[in-house]
C-alpha cells in the first residue's frame, strides 16, 4: 500500500509537471503567435501604405497631365478663335472695299449723268 501511495504521489507530481510544461509551452506558442501576427500586420500595413503612395503619385501625374491637356486645348481654342476673327475681319474689309468701289462707281456714273444732263440742257 505504501508503494501504491508513493506511485500515486509520483504520478501526481509528474502530471503537475506535465501540466506546467504544457502551460509554459502554450504561453510560448501564444507569445510567438502574437509576435508573428504583429509582424504580419506591420508588413500588410507597409504594403498598404506603399500602394497608397503609388496611387497618390499616379493620381498626381494624372492631374498634371489633365492640366497640361486642358491648357493645350485652351491655347488651341484661342488660336482657332483668333484665326476666325482675323478671317472675318479680312472678309469685312474686302466687303467694305467692294462697297467703296461700288459707291465710287455710282458717284462717277451720277457725275457723268449730271454732266450729260447739263450739256443737254445747255446745248
Amino acid at each position: 500500500m505504501a508503494a501504491t501511495k508513493l506511485d500515486v504521489t509520483a504520478a501526481m507530481v509528474a502530471a503537475r509537471m506535465d501540466v506546467e510544461e504544457a502551460k509554459d509551452a502554450a504561453r510560448i506558442d501564444v507569445e510567438e503567435s502574437k509576435v508573428a501576427a504583429s509582424e504580419e500586420i506591420a508588413a500588410a500595413m507597409a504594403v498598404i501604405k506603399r500602394d497608397a503612395e503609388i496611387a497618390m503619385v499616379a493620381a498626381k501625374a494624372d492631374v498634371e497631365e489633365a492640366k497640361m491637356s486642358a491648357k493645350l486645348d485652351a491655347e488651341e481654342a484661342k488660336d482657332a478663335a483668333r484665326q476666325e476673327v482675323e478671317t472675318a475681319m479680312a472678309a469685312t474689309k474686302m466687303d467694305v472695299e467692294e462697297a467703296k468701289d461700288a459707291a465710287k462707281q455710282d458717284v462717277e456714273e451720277a457725275k457723268d449723268a449730271s454732266r450729260q444732263e447739263v450739256e443737254a440742257v445747255t446745248a
